[in-house]
């Protein structure tokens, strides 16, 4: 199964978090309360994050950059935002205050567009500036407590840090039950993909080298079989025995699958996905 892919434009991805303004060690803690409102009785964290985007949405820079620090990180993606904003039309804004002490507090954002009505999500340090809160720059979910985080912003790390991990985790591969060619163990998995629920199953995704894919691609091309049986082993124990798709199967045996692979591992529940993950990151950390 490939990486979900959504109908995003050009305009929309401004929206999405880069990563390009990483968090300074030990600022992405914040230990106030959630909710509480700082010592300007004219403004609050949540109420400035959303003028900041009522001025985006109507493409005002200047009124949009009274919001932002002058001495932050925050005045190209705000001028990016003013450009995106102005060519589109908000449906719905929610602002929520995660965080906030006496100096500093972390805001979420979300705003649905009504062009395409896709869901984003932003968030943001703001900082307590002559009694007056400013955005001071983006915060990448990554570097934010995980218990502020709704499920799909979870990086994998922080789905599983509490789960225990297995000592070992193989995939073999044959054309029946009793399937005997080793596919790939846990230390060839490059990079996991993701980890949730969809539908009446939950998966983990896992990411190959090229090199990696294209020995598994040989591995399936010999199987001279249209039923293609994959069983895995958690801790030497079998755990789950699914088949592959023919479209898949299709897509290795015709070689366009090697060069950018990646296999969806789905499982009954949750509990087991996770602690495949975590089996999974903990070798791949060991290599």
């Amino acid at each position: 199964m490939g990486k979900s892919e959504k109908n995003v434009s050009k305009r929309d991805l401004l929206w999405i978090g880069t990563g390009m303004i990483p968090l300074v060690a030990g600022c992405s803690g914040f230990s106030g309360s959630p909710g509480t409102t700082g010592s300007n009785e004219n403004s609050d964290p949540t109420s400035v994050v959303r003028d900041y985007l009522k001025a985006v949405e109507n493409g005002e820079f200047e009124e949009a950059m009274q919001f932002v620090h002058p001495e932050g990180e925050f005045e190209q993606r705000a001028e990016q935002q003013v450009d995106a904003g102005n060519q589109a039309e908000f449906q719905e804004i929610t602002v929520e205050t995660l965080e906030q002490d006496e100096e500093s507090a972390l805001v979420m954002s979300e705003i649905v567009t009504r062009d395409g009505g896709a869901r984003q999500r932003m968030y943001l340090e703001l900082v307590l500036d002559n009694k007056e809160w400013l955005i001071h720059r983006e915060v990448q979910p990554q570097d934010i407590d995980s218990e502020h985080l709704p499920e799909e912003d979870l990086t994998i790390e922080q789905r599983v840090q509490d789960v225990t991990p297995g000592d070992s985790f193989e995939v073999y591969v044959g054309p029946t039950d009793d399937a005997t060619e080793l596919f790939f163990e846990a230390t060839d998995v490059s990079e996991v993909w993701g980890l949730g629920e969809e539908s009446d199953y939950a998966y983990v995704r896992v990411d190959f080298s090229s090199e990696q894919g294209k020995e598994m691609e040989d591995i399936i091309t010999n199987i001279n079989s249209s039923n293609i049986i994959i069983v895995q082993y958690l801790d030497g124990e079998e755990i789950v025995s699914t088949s592959l798709s023919r479209n898949l199967i299709t897509l290795i045996r015709d070689g366009l699958w090697a060069e950018d692979s990646e296999l969806s591992l789905t499982y009954d529940d949750l509990e087991t996905a996770e602690r495949v993950a975590a089996t999974i990151l903990d070798l791949t950390d060991d290599v």
